[in-house]
């Protein structure tokens, strides 16, 4: 994702029923996404500072 002229992107996650279970403020070039959410499947919406959707797709966590 670019940051060009946004001040900052929101970033939400959801489960696979929709329920959003972490937001993240990004504000750098490179964030970290620091959760303690369990093996699964997720989805996630990134947004600019006027709400308008940017980027979305799927997320996979697993255990190592």
């Amino acid at each position: 994702l670019l940051f060009s002229k946004e001040k900052f992107l929101e970033f939400t996650l959801y489960d696979l029923p929709g329920r959003e279970v972490h937001h993240q403020i990004l504000n750098t070039k490179h964030s970290e996404l620091n959760t303690d959410l369990p093996t699964g499947i997720y989805f996630y919406q990134v947004s600019d500072n006027r709400k308008k959707i940017i980027a979305n797709g799927k997320l996979v966590i697993i255990d190592e």
